[in-house]
């Protein structure tokens, strides 16, 4: 079994956060889990019907409305985790792999 939970909120807003804030989320949450599942793919294929990979996305990937506190950042590197998700779940169910991914809730 794989899973990814690499993360952490960065929640500087759109023309606050900058160029090297917004590249650290993509690189710990999306870029990390693609090269962790790339570098895994062949033992995956090999384990068949037990191989296994969950994603961790976060609330914040899905939370925007007024009053809310946003997080533009890591939003997006989250939401970059599910779509891989999705398409490593089709990539993988040939051979048996199941792929999910998951998204907690806020929690104080």
């Amino acid at each position: 079994m794989l899973v990814s939970n690499a993360g952490f909120a960065d929640r500087r807003a759109i023309g606050v956060v900058d160029r090297a804030g917004w590249d650290a989320s993509l690189a710990s949450m999306t870029t990390a889990f693609f090269e962790l599942v790339t570098a895994a793919k062949p033992w995956l294929l090999k384990s068949g019907r037990q191989g296994r990979v969950v994603g961790v996305s976060s609330f914040v990937a899905h939370a925007f409305a007024r009053g809310l506190m946003t997080f533009p950042a890591s939003a997006a590197a989250k939401a970059g985790v599910e779509a891989l998700s999705r398409a490593l779940a089709a990539d993988l169910a040939p051979a048996g792999v199941t792929v999910n991914c998951v998204a907690p809730g806020f929690i104080e």
